[in-house]
C-alpha cells in the first residue's frame, strides 16, 4: 500500500504546480490572440517566432435564454424551428433527479433508468495546506 502522506503531499505539490501554470498559459494565450493578426472574417490566425509557430483561434461563447427560444419557437412555428435547434432532454438538477429516482412512480422509474447510462468519472480531490497547531 502506498504511503498516503507521500501521495497527499505530491498530488497537493502537483495540484499547485498546474494551477500556476494554467494560469501562467491562459495569459500567455490571451497576449498571443492580442498579437495575433486575423484575416477578414476569420476567427484564426498564426504567429511564429524562432522554431515555434502557433495556430490562434478566438473563441465565442454562446449561452441561450431558454424562454427566449421558446418563445421564438412559438413564434416560428416548431418544424421551421427545429430546422436550427434541438431538443435535450437534461435532469432539471440533481437533488430533482434523485428525490425522483428515489419516490417516483416505479414504471416511471423504470422508464428513465432505461434511458440512463452510469459510468464512472475520474475523482475529484481538493487539496489544502493543514496548519500545525
Amino acid at each position: 500500500m502506498a504511503d498516503v502522506s507521500a501521495l497527499l503531499r505530491e498530488g497537493y505539490q502537483l495540484k499547485q504546480r498546474i494551477d500556476a501554470d494554467t494560469a501562467r498559459l491562459r495569459q500567455i494565450n490571451a497576449a498571443l490572440a492580442e498579437l495575433c493578426e486575423y484575416p477578414d472574417g476569420k476567427m484564426t490566425g498564426h504567429l511564429a517566432a524562432g522554431a515555434i509557430s502557433a495556430k490562434v483561434t478566438k473563441k465565442t461563447n454562446l449561452k441561450w435564454d431558454q424562454a427566449k427560444l421558446q418563445r421564438a419557437c412559438d413564434a416560428m412555428g416548431a418544424d421551421e424551428f427545429r430546422k436550427v435547434f434541438k431538443y435535450e432532454f437534461k435532469p432539471k438538477g440533481a437533488k430533482e433527479l434523485k428525490g425522483f429516482l428515489d419516490f417516483g412512480k416505479p414504471e416511471h422509474v423504470a422508464l428513465v433508468k432505461g434511458a440512463l447510462t452510469e459510468t464512472p468519472g475520474a475523482p475529484a480531490v481538493t487539496y489544502e495546506v493543514i496548519e500545525d497547531a
